[in-house]
């Protein structure tokens, strides 16, 4: 039986408001309370600065000087419309950007896709970006006539992998808006290799991982690798014994 209680003369039913901030996203994402548990408190808490779909755009967290709270949208891994006990779900709820929401994501199934889901935890290098000069004048920087492709090597994972890859557009994206990006890196890499790095280490005492941070601007540790926006592209092409 529903308790029931009346508060100004108007009924109210404290356990269906209960239920419904439990299962329904809308309540979860409009809680505004620092203390209560909903959509910003658990963006926070999470620490995804970086779409874990297409690692490009930021999903940052915090609150303005007017204290509005700012995070980012949650893809629901298994759409809400169709698997609704999931709606405010901690697996289902996935920090992402506007653009692999709503634009690729969407109402789509998941399991009908055979998606990759992103809180499942990989090896290092168990999927690798690969950048493939045409010509010769590409390899070192001068032209931008280049593919994308991705050397997968876990094979738990790769069906789900390079379904994912090809869901969110990711060689397709990287190679018609960040083509300028990628000619950047190559022509960072050919310059700074991992020995001037080194050198660089041995000079001056900083870290390897801190000039390389310097350099590239993001991050070399695996586990930081969602901080910033193109780290794992980054990291790949600087890894790449291929480009020397």
């Amino acid at each position: 039986i529903i308790s029931r209680k009346i508060v100004d003369k108007k009924v109210t039913y404290p356990r269906v408001n209960l239920i419904s901030l439990i299962f329904n996203y809308t309540s979860f994402r409009k809680i505004n309370d620092k203390k209560k548990f909903g959509g910003f408190l658990l963006a926070k808490r999470l620490g995804v600065e970086c779409c874990p779909y297409c690692n490009r755009n930021y999903t940052t967290t915090h609150a303005t000087y007017r204290d509005k709270k700012v995070f980012p949208e949650y893809d629901h891994f298994y759409h809400k419309s169709s698997y609704p006990l999931f709606a405010v779900s901690f697996y289902n709820l996935i920090p992402c950007c506007n653009v692999c929401n709503t634009h690729f994501k969407g109402s789509k199934d998941a399991i009908i896709e055979n998606l990759f889901h992103p809180y499942t935890e990989l090896q290092p290098n168990s999927f690798n970006f690969k950048f493939i000069p045409d010509n010769v004048e590409s390899l070192y920087g001068a032209k931008d006539n280049f593919n994308l492709d991705f050397k997968i090597s876990d094979p738990v994972n790769k069906t789900n992998l390079e379904n994912s890859l090809a869901f969110f557009g990711i060689k397709d994206i990287y190679e018609l808006c960040h083509s300028d990006l990628i000619k950047e890196i190559v022509n960072k890499k050919l310059a700074y290799s991992q020995k001037y790095l080194e050198m660089i280490k041995n000079t001056y005492g900083i870290s390897f991982e801190e000039s390389y941070r310097i350099l590239f601007e993001v991050y070399y540790e695996d586990d930081k690798l969602h901080v910033r926006p193109f780290s794992k592209l980054k990291k790949d092409i600087f890894d790449d014994k291929d480009i020397s």
